[in-house]
């Protein structure tokens, strides 16, 4: 079915692994692209599974653990890669707020699901920095 040049995929779902950084100190630089940190720290095994497709409303939408959220850094991700409107649903067993870098995982996430969707055909090292800006 999918060879069938009328399918059309209608989502796509991307996981991003949560991190825990130790020990970091932030490198500023006006240029959001330079700007970073250096330090120690690692993934684990659970983290965020986003979910995008498009929509017919006249906005997109944005949902964590199915409660509709505003999410800026997603919101930055899909404006900065698109102008039509989306869903994007998060799922995740870790709480947001708690240092596990979700905002960061969510924004990958949804990076790679929309030019999955899309078909964008972005390359990785591009779809990273959209993250990494918003």
């Amino acid at each position: 079915m999918r060879n069938n040049p009328i399918f059309k995929q209608i989502m796509v779902k991307a996981f991003s692994p949560a991190n825990i950084s130790c020990v970091f100190r932030i490198v500023e630089d006006e240029s959001s692209e330079k700007k970073h940190s250096l330090g120690v720290g690692f993934t684990i095994n659970k983290g965020v599974i986003v979910s995008v497709e498009e929509n017919k409303n006249k906005r997109s939408n944005f949902l964590s653990n199915s409660k509709k959220i505003k999410f800026s850094t997603v919101e930055t991700v899909v404006k900065r890669l698109t102008k039509k409107n989306i869903t994007v649903k998060i799922k995740s067993e870790l709480p947001f707020g708690s240092g596990f870098g979700l905002s960061g995982a969510c924004a990958l996430a949804t990076a790679y699901a929309l030019n999955k969707l899309l078909k964008l055909n972005k390359k990785k090292k591009d779809l990273a920095m959209v993250a990494h800006i918003a």
